[in-house]
């Protein structure tokens, strides 16, 4: 049986994300600052300016360098107001600046993508995958009980001490 929803390919959205980085433990100038970049931001892609040259310019994600492209985001991957945000928006759509857990972002979308089903033959190799792990493991497990059962197992420390059939698992035996 196929895990469930292994098939199920959720809602996303292509963005371009700008960070401007502040967090709670920061000086208020600094915070406000943040907001101030990342508004400026905002307005200048609504104006039209390259959202591209803006990420690279005003970011401090990693993302910058790839122009703010984060790529593909399913829905709930992010935090919740960055999906309130940018699954609201249609593609080419530019978000005002909002808070985020980082400090202040602003969002361009790419494009969207509907919730979905995949085929058979997309997730056929991850099936065959789950399904070879799952052969091995029962293999092992037989390999092993095998093993045991035909072994004989001599106890070389003398300080251990086997509990006695029917004792209780998870306690500790005293020794006679």
């Amino acid at each position: 049986n196929a895990p469930k929803g292994m098939f199920n390919v959720p809602e996303q959205v292509h963005v371009q994300f700008i960070v401007l980085r502040s967090g709670e433990q920061d000086p208020e100038p600094v915070r406000a600052e943040a907001k101030k970049r990342a508004e400026e931001a905002a307005k200048r892609a609504a104006a039209g300016d390259d959202f591209t040259a803006l990420a690279k310019e005003y970011s401090q994600d990693p993302s910058a360098e790839r122009g703010g492209d984060i790529g593909l985001v399913p829905r709930g991957v992010m935090f919740p107001k960055f999906d309130e945000i940018a699954f609201a928006l249609s593609p080419g759509g530019v978000s005002p600046a909002f808070e985020t857990p980082r400090g202040y972002g602003v969002v361009k979308v790419l494009e969207k993508k509907a919730p979905s089903t995949r085929t058979y033959a997309e997730v056929k190799d991850a099936l065959k995958l789950d399904m070879g792990r799952l052969v091995e493991q029962d293999a092992l497990k037989a390999k092993a009980n095998e093993l045991a059962s035909a072994a004989t197992i001599n106890v070389l420390d003398p300080s251990y001490f086997v509990p006695p059939q029917g004792a209780p698992t998870g306690e500790v035996a005293k020794q006679p």
